[in-house]
């Protein structure tokens, strides 16, 4: 898997941000694209659920997941302390999912309980998002002070205080608050900062983080389907290649050998009768198509059909199987609309009626009819016109 992921690189990936608080999970997203060594944000947005999250975002593009908010515990690790140091021994490693930012004398971790990791997790997966990251909590923002160089920063509703250029502590804030950091010309909100952050931690690596979350993460899965896909397009550009040169290659040498033949084999009348011919037979294909002699039907076939269904009540006054499209005439050729099949009668029956035009609705070799017309007399019979539509012909 290392030559693959060193062959195929993942250079585009949308980064997804839930942020739980009291009353639901808010949804924001990043698509950043890296060229070179350089982080291109290509596309921000917010969503308030994750359906209209799964309506705008394509799903061939690999997902990084960000979870912040309620259940998210930020804790600072002295490493001088034996309390803090017995607190993380004694944290159950294989219920949680955490993140750890490590320095030489202390270090931070960010954890949430599983099955609250979970939840979210299924949730985006159902839309048929593929995950190769997973952040718990904002510490991956601590690649940014640097660049943006203030000693507190916001991101989310978690303010990181620095010293000496590394991290000091980590505040939440009990409302939301809006700021704004430039990177690079764009400008981030604090809610879309975590977003870049975690894309940037995932191009680069940092001994300085760590955790247990690379379980989840489907990253040979997204590389194997990257492979496949560029190997799809190779085969499907190769086999259109060979096929387009075999192509030319059988009709510039038909060609020849088709001229050879007329110039050897045929005179100009014996042509001509040829091309006769064939209109000819074209032109007799056409009428046995029109006629429906080429149906795997008899056209009896489908009188008898329609018959059988007629229910009592019903009585048919005409059936007219691919009908004439105007009288015959001396002087004019006969023309049989195809298809189409003509129906009148007259029915005492209302219930029946409807009964057996859904009857005949299910018939395999209708693909539709129409009720031309349908009209009751003074002594209360209705008169119908139906026009059936032949499927199979």
């Amino acid at each position: 898997m290392s030559i693959l992921t060193k062959i195929v690189k993942i250079n585009d990936v949308i980064v997804i941000g839930a942020f739980r608080d009291e009353a639901a999970i808010r949804y924001a997203y990043a698509e950043v694209q890296k060229k070179g060594n350089k982080l291109t944000i290509k596309a921000l947005g917010a969503f308030e659920n994750s359906e209209q999250l799964a309506g705008t975002l394509s799903t061939n593009k690999p997902v990084i997941l960000v979870l912040d908010g309620k259940n998210v515990l930020y804790k600072k690790i002295d490493y001088t302390s034996e309390a803090d140091i017995n607190w993380r021994k004694n944290l159950d490693f294989e219920n949680i999912y955490y993140n750890q930012l490590t320095y030489s004398n202390c270090a931070f971790i960010s954890l949430c309980r599983k099955e609250k990791v979970d939840d979210i997790i299924k949730d985006i997966q159902q839309y048929k998002f593929q995950i190769i990251g997973l952040h718990i909590g904002i510490l991956n923002t601590v690649l940014l002070q640097q660049i943006i160089g203030n000693t507190h920063i916001t991101a989310n509703k978690t303010i990181l205080n620095f010293a000496n250029l590394e991290l000091h502590d980590v505040e939440k804030l009990s409302e939301d608050e809006e700021e704004s950091y430039k990177i690079a010309e764009t400008h981030l909100s604090n809610w879309q900062l975590p977003l870049y952050a975690s894309a940037l931690a995932y191009f680069i690596n940092n001994d300085k983080f760590t955790g247990n979350t690379e379980r989840i993460a489907e990253k040979d899965e997204a590389h194997y389907k990257k492979a496949f896909e560029y190997l799809g397009v190779g085969m499907m550009l190769f086999f259109f290649a060979t096929l387009l040169i075999s192509y030319l290659a059988i009709r510039h040498y038909s060609a020849e050998n088709l001229e050879l033949n007329q110039k050897t084999l045929f005179s100009g009348q014996s042509i001509n009768k040829i091309e006769e011919l064939a209109r000819k037979k074209s032109e007799k294909m056409r009428l046995l198509t029109e006629t429906g002699q080429l149906s795997k039907n008899f056209l009896s076939f489908y009188a008898y059909s329609l018959f059988q269904t007629v229910p009592e009540g019903t009585h048919l006054t005409s059936l007219e199987v691919f009908p004439l499209a105007d009288d015959i005439k001396e002087s004019k050729k006969a023309e049989l609309i195809a298809k189409t099949i003509g129906v009148t009668g007259t029915t005492s029956g209302e219930t029946s009626f409807n009964n057996w035009l859904e009857t005949i609705k299910k018939l395999s070799w209708i693909q539709k009819f129409e009720i031309i017309s349908l009209k009751k007399d003074s002594k209360n019979i209705q008169h119908f016109e139906l026009k059936i539509l032949v499927d199979d012909v």
